[in-house]
């Protein structure tokens, strides 16, 4: 399982994510990768393949991982023993990653850009969102589901693997800068500027349409 908080890495606030059981990897400013295999104090650095800041990790299938950042996308099949640098030609720093099997996951970041990859974060291809305003979090739900957040109250939603997305209207202009999944999987939680928090009831027997149609009142 997959969880993100921020840890302190070199006087810099930074994502962690955990694998399974309590090895974790956490990133930060010029290309730092720092492990923990067992849950206790001790983090070790990992050699990377690039100098510019990570910002977000992805790490539920290890040892198979993938960290992004300021123009940067980096993989990993060793469980971050050696981490390769893969091209996205886009040239748009990313925040966040997100996979829901080994090979088909999400990427978010500036200019509302989204990249999808079916082939493990070998190619990635650019998605239009249909904004401009920075993403910060990405979730996918499913193969079909997955949802984005970002700068001014931004909330994307698609149903078709991300090939388009829809903006559910949220009425708040904070930024919103984490989404994620209750472990009832029954709700999602998004927070973001100024202590802004907000919730959705997840009803599965509802279609993603008849979700889509019921607008602000998704989310409380």
């Amino acid at each position: 399982m997959s969880i993100f908080f921020m840890s302190r890495l070199d006087g810099q606030l930074a994502p962690v994510a955990f694998g399974k059981f309590s090895e974790g990897w956490a990133v930060g400013r010029y290309g730092q990768i720092i492990h923990n295999q067992d849950g206790g104090p001790i983090w070790k650095p990992q050699q990377t393949a690039t100098e510019n800041e990570l910002l977000g990790l992805e790490m539920k299938f290890a040892p198979v991982g993938w960290a992004v950042g300021k123009s940067a996308v980096l993989r990993t099949i060793n469980g971050g023993a050696s981490w390769k640098q893969h091209e996205t030609h886009t040239g748009y720093d990313l925040n966040a990653v997100s996979f829901i099997t080994k090979n088909k996951g999400w990427a978010v970041g500036s200019q509302g850009i989204v990249l999808r990859t079916t082939d493990s974060g070998f190619q990635w291809e650019a998605i239009s969102s249909g904004v401009t305003t920075e993403l910060y979090s990405i979730l996918a739900l499913s193969e079909q589901e997955v949802y984005a957040v970002g700068a001014e109250g931004t909330i994307l939603h698609s149903v078709d693997g991300g090939m388009t997305f829809r903006q559910q209207p949220t009425g708040i202009d904070n930024d919103l800068y984490t989404i994620v999944l209750a472990r009832s999987a029954d709700t999602l939680w998004v927070v973001g500027q100024w202590g802004v928090v907000l919730r959705r009831k997840i009803d599965k027997v509802e279609t993603s349409m008849e979700l889509e149609k019921q607008g602000e009142k998704l989310w409380r």
